[in-house]
């Protein structure tokens, strides 16, 4: 749930920066909602330029995640972290240490980049303020095969 680390750099796009966040946005919204990069792929050279942002954000995301995702420092600090977790919550089996490791890492690489320049999350969040919550949910729904109601609602936009 890295929403700063996938979209700092996006910040003169708003639409570009919201297709940055929607497949972290989905876990919280609808899990099984998904939105992969096959799937916004088409859509990016479309006609309408701020469906074409919003999926070549989408794309974007995967493709961060793909190689973050495998890098030493990653692989390193969630297994850590897992190891740690495991040994806290011995008696609890509701937890899913892997996942909450890998959720954990994630985090903490945002908190790195917001202390490194704590200007610029506010200048994320006023750039993210500034896009339409249905248009965005509009565009999700027209890649994803599993169209969602609630997505504008979440965003708060």
């Amino acid at each position: 749930m890295n929403y700063f680390a996938h979209g700092r750099g996006f910040l003169e796009d708003p639409c570009f920066l919201a297709g940055t966040a929607i497949p972290d946005w989905m876990n919280v919204v609808d899990r099984k909602a998904r939105l992969r990069s096959k799937q916004a792929a088409p859509f990016v050279d479309d006609e309408d330029p701020q469906l074409a942002a919003v999926a070549a954000g989408v794309v974007q995301h995967h493709h961060d995640d793909d190689w973050f995702h495998r890098t030493r420092a990653f692989v390193e600090l969630n297994l850590q972290l897992l190891t740690e977790i495991r040994q806290l919550l011995l008696e609890d089996t509701t937890m899913r240490p892997r996942f909450l490791a890998h959720i954990l890492v994630e985090l903490l690489l945002d908190a790195a980049l917001i202390e490194e320049d704590p200007p610029l999350l506010d200048q994320y969040y006023e750039v993210m303020d500034s896009v339409d919550g249905q248009l965005v949910q509009d565009a999700f729904n027209r890649m994803s095969s599993r169209p969602v109601s609630e997505l504008g609602k979440f965003i708060g936009l």
